[in-house]
């Protein structure tokens, strides 16, 4: 709906005398929807436009939102009212952070309704689901990393996520006997269960194992922080590796060589192996350095190189008798 010629939500914005991006931020889903994007559309969320500003996600949604009954409870003796909260509003989120209880669903709020007004509509999120995700520290770090994407002022890049969750994921899941070296299942060993089977299974390992591979375009977001959840020991640690990549997804300063180190130390007792090989090589296509891509998947940086090189000599003495 426009005002005036003016999109609502840019109405909405100006009356609350707040810049565009920070109310975004502050007040929309928009920042978590699109938290993940190609690197030409990486600039700040003040700048969305057409259907990504019919898709700012005003709290409450019209059709479904979430809210903590302690909340509630708790703002009304305060404010006299009470208000929805964004972070309650995220895909998988089902406990309050602050109160710890379970949240309530309604699915047929109005625009202009209050958390109160609905309390005694609403229906509990189920009693198995809450205590899975109550007490799955991954499922915790989930609900902390989609916050923390939701407050940004403008997206990640894919090249950024990819980097970060290919460097950790060949950290975390090296390829020894009993150990799996496929995200989808390496993710699932974490968080398998009720939350899990409501939230994430239905949408297959495809689509989780699809987050290592460079997309055009992104809806992904909450599987990539899902990945992150899984792959680091604290959701500060996931966060801040993204701003330690810049957007074209290289590392900034001086962070290559340690990091090389400790995937080595993870990976020198692997045997070689032409799998192996093959993914080492994938990875070098994805934009790793040579001793990245080795470490990464185990073998040795001098057979890689020789892999390469006896790929590329062909072609170099083509090139060579057309000059």
């Amino acid at each position: 709906m426009d005002v005036k010629g003016e999109p609502f939500i840019h109405s909405i914005a100006k009356l609350s005398g707040m810049a565009r991006e920070v109310f975004y931020a502050q007040h929309t889903l928009l920042p978590l929807t699109y938290a993940v994007q190609p690197i030409d559309k990486c600039h700040s969320h003040a700048l969305i436009s057409g259907k990504q500003v019919a898709e700012a996600h005003l709290v409450p949604r019209v059709w479904f939102s979430r809210l903590c009954p302690e909340c509630v409870r708790e703002d009304l003796p305060y404010w006299g009212f009470s208000y929805w909260r964004k972070s309650h509003q995220f895909h998988g989120v089902v406990c309050c952070a602050k109160h710890e209880v379970g949240l309530r669903d309604d699915y047929s709020v109005k625009w202009h309704e209050e958390p109160q007004d609905v309390l005694d509509r609403s229906t509990a999120v189920e009693a198995a689901i809450v205590s899975d995700a109550l007490s799955n520290p991954v499922i915790r770090r989930y609900e902390e990393i989609c916050g923390a994407l939701a407050m940004r002022a403008r997206p990640v890049s894919t090249n950024q996520m990819v980097r970060v969750i290919c460097l950790q994921f060949a950290k975390a899941a090296p390829y020894d006997a009993g150990v799996v070296a496929d995200l989808a299942a390496f993710v699932n060993t974490k968080v398998a269960g009720p939350w899990d089977e409501r939230f994430f299974h239905s949408a297959g390992s495809s689509s989780i194992n699809s987050m290592t591979q460079l997309l055009p375009a992104t809806t992904h977001s909450v599987k990539y922080a899902l990945a992150l959840a899984a792959l680091f020991e604290s959701s500060a640690d996931a966060v801040s590796s993204l701003d330690n990549v810049s957007l074209d997804g290289t590392p900034l300063g001086q962070g290559d060589i340690p990091l090389q180190n400790a995937l080595h130390s993870e990976r020198q007792n692997v045997p070689d192996s032409e799998h192996a090989m093959m993914a080492a090589l994938g990875q070098l296509v994805r934009g790793f350095t040579l001793a990245e891509a080795a470490a990464s998947q185990g073998v040795p940086v001098e057979k890689l190189e020789t892999v390469l090189l006896s790929v590329a000599l062909p072609h170099l003495r083509h090139l060579a008798h057309a000059v």
